[in-house]
């Protein structure tokens, strides 16, 4: 299976073929078919008859990244830095011990900067019921590393180099399954972040988004941030040092968001938004 075919697959089980769809569209079409896509996942959701229940959950373990990419907030904007304790991130595994969806320990950082990524990943792996997916810009990943990680994890290489210098790199490493390479432009025009992104305009859409559906996220200090486009941490839904993953899941915060977007209505941080919803 080529590296192509491997992160299609990856992305498909990890956010579902309209989310794979809405990306080619967005990469290649212009986004032409999007909005389609995105009322095809609001129909789905809103004749739902069962609570929603998230298949993703990101847990960035620490702050920062390495790389200052002109698609990326990093570095333009002020975010909180720190680590999460190990106390805390067992807790949560604990939380998660039946949960079979996607674990990505990661969220708005270079989640190969954490030395104890290895450990983790093992626990999260041995404690959970979950897949673990890690995005890493490779600059980081030696073949040591790479073989410890992928004994639990898939590891999907993004290289955002103008001379595919870390593809070059990985491809010298004995090939696994689990290690999924991928050909990033490091000039890519993207999503605005929610307006995070400088010099990027805000549009308003009248349109559903299905992530608080279905994903969940929470920050190294234990914040569970709205959207992973939170990037200064604005609109937050509860703390997990305080309530239990599911209290915050199911309280009135994320109720009243979700009502929101099943009326097509994006309010404060989803109102400067132009991902189209899926």
């Amino acid at each position: 299976m080529t590296d192509i075919a491997k992160y299609i697959k990856q992305r498909a089980q990890g956010k579902g073929v309209l989310n794979v769809l809405s990306g080619v569209s967005r990469t290649y079409l212009n986004g032409t078919g999007t909005k389609t896509l995105s009322d095809a996942a609001w129909l789905k959701q809103k004749s739902s008859r069962t609570p929603p229940q998230f298949s993703m959950i990101a847990i960035e373990t620490m702050s920062g990244c390495n790389y200052r990419c002109s698609f990326c907030p990093i570095g333009t904007i002020k975010m909180p830095s720190g680590r999460m304790s190990m106390e805390l991130y067992e807790s949560l595994l604990d939380q998660l011990a039946d949960f079979t969806g996607v674990i990505h320990p990661y969220l708005f950082n270079e989640p190969l900067l954490d030395r104890r990524l290895p450990e983790m990943v093992r626990m999260a792996k041995e404690r959970t019921k979950a897949s673990i997916s890690i995005q890493t810009n490779g600059s980081k990943l030696t073949e040591e590393l790479a073989d410890e990680l992928t004994k639990y994890a898939t590891v999907v290489v993004n290289d955002y180099t103008t001379d595919l210098s870390v593809l070059e790199k990985v491809r010298q490493y004995p090939a696994r399954p689990e290690l999924v390479l991928v050909d990033r432009d490091p000039d890519a025009t993207l999503t605005n972040r929610a307006g995070n992104v400088l010099g990027r305009p805000t549009v308003l859409l009248n349109q559903f988004c299905v992530r608080p559906f279905n994903e969940f996220y929470i920050t190294h200090d234990g914040r569970v941030v709205l959207c992973c486009q939170d990037w200064s941490v604005q609109e937050v839904m509860g703390n997990v040092n305080d309530n239990t993953i599911e209290e915050i899941w199911n309280n009135e915060k994320y109720t009243a968001r979700r009502a929101s977007l099943l009326r097509k209505e994006r309010t404060d941080l989803c109102a400067k938004c132009d991902f189209p919803g899926i």
